[in-house]
């Protein structure tokens, strides 16, 4: 008795806090967990369409895509694709990040236009690629030509088309990362970069052992955020190549894409669903163990 008068007092006292945070957590529930939970029923179920009957099969659908081809070259594009994306994003980024964050005049001038990629949806930065590497109209393409290069068909060619796309995901996406770490370099103390300086350290040194271990918080943070958008990316390749020629640029979105609305096996897209969703948690977790993300500033590093 005396528990559950406790336990009413808790409640009467908490009351506010529940009424703001249970529409959160029911909007979460909706748009969240419900679907994770129905694409994992969904992946281990068969979907019959003429009577619109669900009925578990076990671990066939996950057998059929471990034994299919098409799968495994979406696996190994996908993880090129994600490796080279984020990579190049993280480098161009970090690097625009520290120029900006110099001194100059009109700095504001040179953030507005590095972000104008991001500002624009990935059907615009498709097509906007699409024409760029076009073989008649393309400026891209004229440029190589002018310089000498045998440029013919890139979207279209099995050695370029892979990475011509990749190309413009990495322009598209550098501007958030340029943007976060830009914020990240602001809250460095200038102290330490002053004593750095007094201890006679370089522009190498006072980057690896002071803007480094500061912001390996938002480092990690920006590395999954742009892992699982790597890992999820789609537009692109729809809009640029179609997966093609051949299968070529075949990743695991425009894979599971293909097999819900082209050959409508919901059962397989969800199977491949969750096996995309394991390996952005497995990744997540080697980042945050690779990078170990302290809360600040360590002076032992």
């Amino acid at each position: 008795m005396l528990l559950d008068k406790r336990r009413f007092k808790w409640f009467k006292k908490n009351l506010v806090i529940i009424g703001f945070l249970l529409p959160t957590f029911l909007i979460i529930f909706v748009v969240m967990i419900y679907p994770m939970l129905h694409g994992i029923i969904l992946s281990i179920s068969r979907l019959d369409f003429g009577d619109f009957t669900l009925t578990i099969d076990g671990f066939s659908n996950y057998i059929n895509l471990f034994n299919s081809d098409i799968f495994w070259i979406a696996f190994k594009n996908s993880m090129i694709w994600t490796v080279s994306t984020v990579t190049g994003q993280f480098i161009i980024g970090f690097g625009a990040a520290l120029l900006l964050d110099q001194p100059i005049k009109g700095s504001y001038v040179f953030r507005t236009i590095l972000l104008l990629p991001w500002a624009f949806a990935g059907v615009v930065i498709g097509v906007t690629w699409f024409w760029l590497y076009h073989d008649d109209f393309g400026m891209l393409t004229w440029l190589l030509r002018g310089l000498n290069f045998n440029v013919t068909a890139v979207l279209s060619n099995e050695h370029t088309a892979f990475p011509a796309v990749i190309l413009a995901d990495i322009w598209w996406g550098f501007p958030f990362v340029m943007l976060m770490l830009f914020s990240g370099l602001q809250t460095v103390p200038r102290t330490l970069y002053d004593a750095a300086i007094v201890d006679g350290a370089n522009s190498f040194q006072i980057f690896r052992h002071v803007i480094v271990p500061w912001m390996s918080p938002i480092i990690t943070i920006v590395i999954i955020l742009r892992t699982i958008w790597s890992l999820n990316a789609f537009d692109l390749v729809k809009v640029m190549t179609g997966g093609g020629p051949g299968d070529t640029t075949e990743i695991f979105g425009f894979y599971i894409y293909k097999q819900a609305f082209k050959y409508f096996k919901l059962e397989k897209a969800a199977a491949a669903s969750v096996v995309l969703l394991v390996i952005a948690i497995i990744g997540s977790i080697l980042y945050i163990r690779l990078f170990s993300v302290r809360g600040g500033y360590n002076e032992n590093t």
